[in-house]
């Protein structure tokens, strides 16, 4: 059990303390994991925080698609899931969505209609959840 003073009810460092023990413990995040995270951060009223979360989540999975794709030109046999879909990332529209309606909770309006229209360049559609948070 850690002992760490957290600061206040709007201060969501806890979140991203425990998803940093998660990786530490070869735990890896996925979509789910960093949509609650944006999501706590948005609650708090931490658009900035809830775009970091985003990014970390983007970086990571573009580090496991690289990872991936290495498996796959170099017959890696010694990884069992070299042929397995990724699908670490499958629901991660979750996670844009959460940060869009952070984002338009903060009044960053502009911020979140780019998120909004960038979406699919990561290969997300938006739903009619991702939907309706802009129309809060």
């Amino acid at each position: 059990r850690t002992s760490i003073q957290w600061g206040g009810a709007n201060d969501p460092d806890r979140a991203f303390t425990l998803l940093n023990e998660m990786t530490s413990q070869n735990i890896r995040p996925n979509a789910m994991t960093y949509c609650a995270l944006i999501d706590v951060c948005g609650r708090c009223g931490r658009s900035d925080l809830a775009l970091k979360g985003l990014r970390m989540m983007l970086r990571q999975k573009r580090a496991q698609k690289s990872n991936h794709y290495h498996q796959q030109q170099h017959g890696d046999k010694n990884n069992n899931n070299s042929n397995r879909r990724e699908d670490w990332f499958e629901n991660e529209v979750g996670a844009w969505t959460a940060a869009i309606d952070a984002c338009g909770k903060a009044g960053r309006i502009d911020t979140a209609i780019r998120l909004f229209w960038t979406m699919p360049k990561f290969g997300v559609q938006p739903n009619t959840v991702t939907c309706g948070c802009l129309t809060d």
